[in-house]
């Protein structure tokens, strides 16, 4: 007998087919029912035919279910994985806009300083709305958040409501690849221990450590600042004594250092970053600007 697991969120055109594509893979998940919810039909009916494909082709045991039901979906769930996005990009344009009119550059802002305080604004109510929903209707369902700020939602969750709830993030796969980090230290692949292991929080995970599989250290090949090629590090953030498991733009831990860098490598520049140029322009200026500061 398989599990009952509910995405609100469902109709998300990059995390579904990504999650549909691991369950397939999963003995223990054979015969479980995958329900996809989403406030907005066309995307849902999009994901639903996706992931009817994706497990046809496979020839996988796994049911697909739709709905716009939040209620429904949720009723009798086993696991809740929640990715979802209030407001959408319009709303998450304005947590970067807004705080660059005052000098205040993100680049990313769905997590620490203004962005992620406004983006909790608006998650916060679902989330604890989605817990106490369940409940009345699955009160031993665990709850896998994929949304940010992660941990803000979290411990909304907790603390309004009595079920079970964790916050996950995949942060990056280039720490976790090993012909990216044999490449990186200049020895073969093959040769690390993999996968190093790694800890930490939301954003701010790090690996504890890299070895040779005789046990030697490698940790100084790739720390060593002249051995870092410029391409990686807009991929992985380097600091003292660790490598930073997130994406240099989003990191926690390091993006308030690296929003001073950009504010004032972009200084002189007009501060105010008008909407009608959009948030990719955003993301490019202050990323531009990063790579400027080193």
């Amino acid at each position: 007998m398989g599990y009952r697991i509910t995405v609100i969120g469902g109709g998300s055109s990059i995390f579904t087919p990504q999650l549909v594509a691991l369950l397939i893979r999963s003995a223990p998940l054979a015969g479980s029912t995958l329900c996809l919810m989403d406030i907005n039909p066309q995307r849902l009916e999009l994901m639903d035919a996706l992931s009817r494909h994706i497990i046809r082709s496979a020839g996988a045991d796994l049911e697909i279910e739709s709905t716009t039901d939040r209620l429904q979906a949720l009723t009798a769930a086993d696991f809740v994985i929640t990715t979802v996005a209030v407001g959408g990009f319009d709303a998450w344009e304005q947590d970067i806009e807004i705080p660059a009119r005052y000098g205040v550059y993100q680049p990313i802002g769905d997590t620490v300083g203004p962005g992620g305080l406004m983006r909790a604004l608006r998650h916060v109510p679902l989330m604890v709305e989605v817990g106490q929903t369940l409940e009345r209707v699955a009160p031993g369902a665990q709850v896998l958040n994929y949304t940010n700020p992660a941990t803000a939602l979290c411990l909304a969750v907790h603390e309004h409501s009595r079920v079970k709830v964790a916050s996950l993030c995949t942060n990056t796969v280039y720490l976790r690849d090993e012909k990216f980090l044999a490449g990186w230290a200049g020895v073969r692949p093959g040769e690390l221990t993999s996968p190093p292991p790694a800890a930490g929080i939301n954003h701010c995970a790090g690996l504890l450590e890299l070895r040779f599989k005789d046990g030697r250290d490698a940790f100084p090949l790739v720390l060593a600042p002249d051995h870092v090629p410029h391409e990686h590090r807009a991929h992985v953030g380097v600091t003292v004594g660790q490598l930073e498991e997130s994406p240099h733009d989003h990191a926690a831990a390091i993006e308030h250092l690296r929003c001073a860098a950009a504010r004032d490598a972009i200084d002189g520049d007009d501060p105010v970053v008008r909407t009608q140029r959009g948030p990719e322009d955003v993301h490019q200026r202050v990323n531009a600007s990063l790579h400027a500061a080193g």
